[in-house]
């Protein structure tokens, strides 16, 4: 069983290979040695958590991915709705009698899409909504 180190190590290595870029040119922008980056991506050694931010802001990836803990790589990337579901959100604010029936559907009554909103705002992503114009 591989050990957080191995986990993040390879990660990295992953990372780095991916983006091409060879260690010593991490190791320059992390201002560590090249054997540091090395050793990190074998497991021998742990990062600080200062190299650990710097590594995240450098491959623009979030530190829960650098762990495996996720596979969404940035999560200001991460697609909260699919473009169906947009237009579903769009369609359903802007058209009261659809709220009426999809309300009455769900056995809904007197519901707020406040709590979205916030949450919206909170994780800053954005509703474009395609349009047929041409």
């Amino acid at each position: 069983m591989d050990t957080i180190n191995d986990i993040f190590g390879k990660k990295l290595k992953a990372l780095r290979t991916e983006k091409n870029v060879k260690q010593e040119e991490l190791a320059k922008y992390l201002k560590v040695s090249k054997a540091n980056v090395s050793k990190y991506e074998t497991g021998k050694i742990q990062p600080s958590l200062q190299t650990i931010y710097d590594m995240s802001c450098f491959f623009n990836v979030s530190i829960d991915f650098l762990f495996d803990k996720t596979n969404v790589k940035n999560y200001e990337e991460k697609q909260y709705f699919t473009e169906g579901e947009k237009i579903l959100i769009f369609s359903y604010r802007n058209n009261p009698s659809m709220q009426e029936a999809v309300n009455k559907i769900l056995g809904i009554n007197n519901i707020s899409t406040y709590s979205i909103e916030d949450d919206l705002i909170e994780t800053n992503t954005k509703i474009t909504v395609p349009t047929n114009k041409k």
